[in-house]
């Protein structure tokens, strides 16, 4: 019985814990971004993301300010990054922007302190033909990160590649998996590495118990981390 792979989801990061708000002025990409609703009592806001480029978009970097009545402002930074989903799209059509479009992303307070405003400022945007514009610390983390799953690729497709030549067994597979989850989350490569280990989690569960019956959803797998590749080492050269 063959096994469909699972496409992986967006990869979102919080990429830097609060810090003292920078004052510097900061460009501004043909990106937008507002609070659409904010709920103190919820320990939430949502963040209104529109695209009013002509190209579409498919990571962002946004700047968050959180100003509170009993201190100082503090702020992070939150990348998101939808190239993975132009490899295999999502099911509910989230992921990549087009022109004129907007999507909505929520942020949670959840260090006790409730702020009195949200602020919410977009400092870099990268476009599906891997332009970009922006803060160009920003873009280097956002190019760098794909760049490392495109390593994270290569390396998960040469294990399966060796299985397969030696032999694929349930015992083989699940070492690869413990091994792949293993791997802290955020880590460099770490949403390739989870796609890889919830497919294999995937192939033992459904399907038969026998070395041969491994053989083709574990090909299927490499298949799909091939397309994964492909993509990554695409998108993440800047044009």
């Amino acid at each position: 019985m063959s096994t469909t792979p699972t496409a992986v989801s967006a990869v979102l990061q919080l990429v830097l814990a609060l810090t003292p708000l920078m004052q510097d002025k900061l460009p501004g990409p043909p990106l937008s971004a507002a609070v659409g609703a904010y709920l103190p009592d919820a320990r939430q806001a949502t963040i209104q993301i529109t695209n009013d480029g002509a190209k579409t978009a498919t990571a962002w970097s946004l700047q968050i300010i959180c100003r509170y009545a009993d201190g100082p402002a503090t702020m992070v930074i939150r990348d998101e990054d939808f190239y993975q989903l132009l490899i295999v799209p999502a099911p509910d059509g989230h992921g990549p922007l087009a022109p004129g479009k907007i999507a909505e992303t929520v942020i949670s307070f959840a260090d006790g302190r409730v702020p009195s405003a949200v602020e919410v400022t977009p400092l870099a945007v990268v476009y599906d033909d891997q332009t970009a514009d922006g803060t160009q610390q920003r873009l280097d983390k956002i190019f760098t990160r794909r760049a490392k799953e495109f390593a994270a690729a290569q390396e998960v497709m040469s294990q399966l590649r060796a299985l397969l030549q030696t032999g694929v067994s349930r015992s083989t597979l699940q070492t690869l998996k413990t091994s792949l989850v293993e791997v802290p989350v955020q880590s460099p490569g770490d949403s390739i590495r989870r796609l890889a280990a919830n497919n294999i989690d995937a192939i033992l569960s459904r399907t038969p118990d026998t070395p041969a019956g491994l053989v083709q959803p574990t090909t299927e797998l490499l298949d799909l981390l091939t397309r994964y590749e492909r993509g990554a080492q695409q998108h993440s050269r800047r044009r």
